[in-house]
């Protein structure tokens, strides 16, 4: 059964979600191999089906793998066509065996060029994000832009919040200090 999924393309299972279709477009491609096409009846795709598949899934119908086959034509995976009006299915693979899984599109390397390192940025998003009271936040700021005098935000502090809460603001006033000592 490992040798159905050596012949698959790798970005097969990225594309069908199904994991039954993806198990018949293995046969498929397995006894295609390493020919252009091959010539077989869906009684024969049933047959090589049911012989791998474990007793505790269901056994494949003649219905089931025409639909599924079906799909795989509409999809673009295989492509089949009849010699005759009583002749076997012609099978042929549609894509290249070796797909890389994302297409990869050579373009021009993009330049660079740093301007300030700040690595507190993400503490001072994760303060703002996991802070229960956002008029903290906002009152930081505006002390650390110069909007609030100290004594007025010392005055606040004191006076609205719990003890827990000044010890997180220290946190960011240190963090922000800090900051400004790296962004120079």
């Amino acid at each position: 059964m490992t040798d159905f999924f050596g012949k698959m393309p790798l970005d097969a299972p990225l594309h069908i979600r199904n994991p039954r279709r993806l198990y018949l477009l293995n046969i498929i491609y397995f006894k295609i191999g390493g020919n252009s096409e091959w010539t077989g009846r869906i009684e024969t795709i049933v047959q090589i089906a049911n012989e791998f598949t474990p007793l505790s899934e269901p056994q494949w119908t003649k219905h089931q793998v025409e639909y599924a086959l079906k799909e795989l034509r509409k999809s673009g995976w295989i492509s089949a066509y009849r010699k005759g009006r009583n002749k076997p299915m012609t099978y042929m693979r549609s894509r290249p065996e070796d797909v890389l899984p994302l297409s990869v599109k050579e373009s021009k390397p993009t330049k660079l060029r740093m301007v300030a390192v700040d690595p507190t940025k993400e503490v001072f998003l994760k303060q703002k994000i996991e802070s229960p009271e956002q008029d903290v936040w906002k009152e930081f700021q505006d002390w650390s832009r110069g909007k609030v005098s100290d004594s007025t935000y010392q005055s606040i502090r004191e006076s609205k919040h719990s003890s827990e809460l000044p010890g997180r603001i220290s946190q960011i006033w240190l963090s922000w200090q800090s900051s400004r000592a790296v962004c120079i």
